[in-house]
């Protein structure tokens, strides 16, 4: 019955579900069910374990909402082995997969398993860094290489300020990262400079280590996609882009080098669960920060005479960043309206905003609309697109109090911006 009911659910994709088997077989059936309790008020568990129940709900809820995971930033030694390799060396550490490294691996296994479902691993440790990399390099037993690893901020710096650097190497939020460490010491320092950091307390015994992290429920995700899959490994990509781009001194240049293509695609039955995803999770290259959930979006896609909604694509020589940004139109009697405008940090910097905005006024102008208009609602987290309608050469029309600003622009006046990008269908 629990896998028809799932099925179902899968089916309808605004239905999300919420597993009290798999609770109940946590807890264990033995403990699960009060009859007693049943008899008198129908409660399906022990009062003990709805708590539980509940935590679920909740989690459930903030990733329809938006909240999520997309770094793991993690220590080295004494959390991904056992020991200090600088002190014991390559074959000093414990990583013996039937001995006292068994837990170590087992973290490792668990770190891999959320890679696999898109979330990228980093390194944050006190430590020397060609000493550090032998370990991913060499060892016979470690389970996460250097390919698994988006970024290694390892060096004797605060480790604050290399979480600050993989933040920016990711061009994610830092309360996008869950950062592991098993120095406690260390995890107050990154509490205290900051607090919207994720840092779980891992227990003293190693062995508890996936389980503590398991019971916090940091990873629920209502969606999973092909890209999703490949998005640790376009993390990957975006800090080589990173260290690429530092060895040029001219923008222009580095971005010439990329051979980027792009494409303005109309929403389809394929891109709709990504373009649904990107709306609940962008919150700082977002204008608006308007949550359409997919059943939302695809009233969009039916209703070509209020909306023009579209999906843009990325690729380089580097590989298929997939979809990157959404753009969702309203049509109004005087003027071509931008409803939505979000894109994804992994890109930032390219100038694909650049790109869409020269066909988003074409577009305007081909549909004979004379105006483009657009809104900015500011939030605590998307300062960085505030003057993004100043730009591209609107003008303000007025803001509210609560500091939202309207803006037009006349579509005659624009120029179009040069951009090494080639356009693909």
């Amino acid at each position: 019955l629990n896998l028809a009911l799932a099925a179902r659910a899968h089916e309808h994709t605004h239905v999300l579900v919420n597993d009290v088997a798999g609770i109940a077989a946590y807890v264990g059936l033995a403990h699960w069910f009060d009859e007693r309790l049943w008899t008198l008020a129908k409660v399906y568990c022990a009062l003990d374990h709805l708590p539980l129940v509940a935590q679920n709900v909740v989690d459930i809820v903030l990733a329809a909402m938006g909240r999520v995971v997309k770094c793991v930033a993690v220590d080295l030694d004494n959390t991904l082995w056992g020991g200090i390799v600088g002190e014991e060396g390559l074959e000093g550490i414990e990583l013996d997969p039937f001995g006292a490294g068994e837990p170590y691996l087992r973290l490792q296994h668990y770190l891999r398993a959320l890679k696999q479902r898109g979330i990228a691993l980093a390194v944050c440790s006190k430590n020397d860094h060609a000493t550090a990399l032998e370990v991913f390099r060499r060892h016979p037993d470690m389970v996460l290489r250097e390919d698994d690893i988006a970024t290694f901020a390892v060096n004797w710096g605060p480790k604050p300020d290399n979480l600050r650097h993989v933040q920016r190497t990711l061009n994610i939020g830092l309360d996008a990262i869950v950062f592991l460490d098993d120095d406690a010491f260390e995890r107050r320092i990154v509490r205290e400079t900051l607090p919207e950091v994720i840092v779980p307390d891992l227990p003293p015994d190693p062995a508890d280590y996936v389980r503590a992290l398991a019971e916090l429920n940091l990873f629920e995700t209502t969606s999973f996609s092909d890209e999703d899959r490949r998005r640790a490994d376009l993390y990957r990509a975006t800090a080589h882009h990173a260290e690429v781009r530092a060895s040029f001194s001219d923008l222009s240049a580095y971005l010439a080098s990329l051979g980027m293509r792009a494409a303005m695609l109309p929403f389809d039955r394929l891109s709709l669960p990504r373009v649904a995803q990107l709306v609940q999770r962008s919150n700082q290259f977002n204008l608006t920060t308007r949550r359409y959930s997919l059943p939302e979006c695809e009233a969009m896609m039916e209703e070509a005479s209020g909306y023009l909604p579209f999906a843009v694509m990325l690729a380089d020589d580097v590989g298929d960043h997939g979809l990157v940004s959404v753009i969702i139109l309203r049509r109004r009697p005087e003027s071509l309206d931008i409803d939505t405008w979000l894109m994804s940090c992994r890109v930032l910097g390219r100038r694909v905003e650049h790109w869409a905005m020269n066909r988003v006024v074409a577009l305007a102008r081909s549909l004979g609309y004379a105006w483009l208009t657009g809104t900015y609602v500011p939030t605590s987290k998307n300062a960085m697109v505030a003057d993004f309608f100043a730009r591209f050469g609107f003008t303000s029309t007025g803001t509210g109090a609560d500091g939202t600003t309207t803006w037009q622009l006349e579509v005659a006046t624009y120029e179009p911006f040069d951009v090494p990008m080639k356009e693909t269908t």
